[in-house]
């Protein structure tokens, strides 16, 4: 025997806002998104500082920046899980300016320790820009965060550039 269960739209028991909606097409629209894509504000340079904490925000004038779930906390350049689950995480870094005689890191922390899934280390065979990128899935609890964080051997002329450089990632489930 099959059974059919024909809905257009699921609401939560308590409020009954809503949940999911499917629409005459088939697609499945959930009004309650946890995503978000953060920028710099200006180009940044660390200095030789290990570890240093990248200062992404989604409050800027920077193009595309959003913060659907308000995760991400602008104030301390992180995202902070609003529900327990898996996430990807995606970072890109363009190095401007740098020495070719020093290694640069890109990294993940998850409630500040290292993530070595997301991990880049590059040593540039040019002095002009190169690109670090990095993705990872976590799996996070409530109020556990993760930042991106940048470190050099001893370069203290290398930067990363405005436009090119974003902290990005969505909730999966």
């Amino acid at each position: 025997m099959t059974s059919i269960l024909k809905v257009t739209e699921i609401q939560d028991p308590t409020n009954s806002n809503t949940a999911l909606t499917i629409d005459s097409s088939g697609n499945v629209l959930r009004p309650q998104k946890i995503a978000f894509m953060s920028k710099l504000d200006s180009s940044f340079n660390p200095g030789t500082a290990s570890r240093t904490v990248i200062p992404f925000k989604t409050n800027n004038s920077a193009d595309r920046v959003f913060n659907f779930g308000n995760g991400f906390d602008s104030t301390n350049n992180r995202f902070v899980a609003p529900v327990a689950g898996l996430y990807l995480l995606f970072s890109l870094a363009r190095v401007d300016s740098h020495s070719t005689s020093y290694f640069h890191i890109l990294r993940f922390t998850l409630n500040g320790s290292v993530i070595n899934e997301g991990y880049y280390i590059m040593v540039p065979n040019s002095s002009s820009y190169q690109s670090s990128y990095i993705q990872c899935y976590v799996n996070m609890s409530v109020n556990d965060y993760v930042d991106v964080r940048t470190q050099s051997q001893g370069d203290s002329s290398y930067s990363l550039e405005q436009s090119s450089t974003h902290f990005s990632g969505h909730f999966i489930g």
